[in-house]
């Protein structure tokens, strides 16, 4: 949906606190604000810092609501482009983008298998270094 944003205040307590969430999966600490529309409607948007700059005051912004009983979820608005187009050109990554890339989400995975229990934490070396090893290797030979 598509709309207008009037207002955005942030959730705080009875005592000016900032509501908070914490992610226990992460420990990453969410914000909460109020953003009211044009036609009334408004919706809750959980965002990373006390400040929020997804939705703006004035503008409108395209974005998907969650009903979650008695308040709406709103979800990031999708990026506004200005229209035109072109000017530059998609350029493909290098070898060491992907293997870069490829650590980073080895990492991910070794840790989701630490979390479920599929491998114990002082394995965490061992493993990344072995999936780590097999990914080089299928990118070596991709590129050639």
């Amino acid at each position: 949906m598509k709309k207008k944003v009037t207002a955005i205040i942030l959730n705080t307590d009875p005592h000016g606190e900032p509501y908070t969430y914490t992610i226990p999966q992460s420990g990453k600490v969410l914000y909460n604000s109020i953003i009211t529309f044009e036609d009334g409607s408004s919706g809750r948007f959980n965002h990373e810092t006390t400040t929020q700059s997804h939705f703006v005051v004035g503008q409108e912004s395209e974005f998907e609501a969650e009903n979650k009983g008695t308040w709406w979820k709103l979800s990031k608005p999708k990026p506004q482009y200005s229209g035109g187009g072109g000017g530059s050109k998609w350029i493909p990554k290098t070898n060491s983008e992907y293997k870069r890339d490829a650590v980073r989400e080895g990492m991910r995975i070794v840790k989701d298998m630490i979390v479920e229990g599929t491998i114990p934490l002082k394995d965490f070396g061992t493993t990344l270094t072995q999936i780590m090893n097999d990914v080089h290797k299928e990118i070596d030979r991709i590129e050639g």
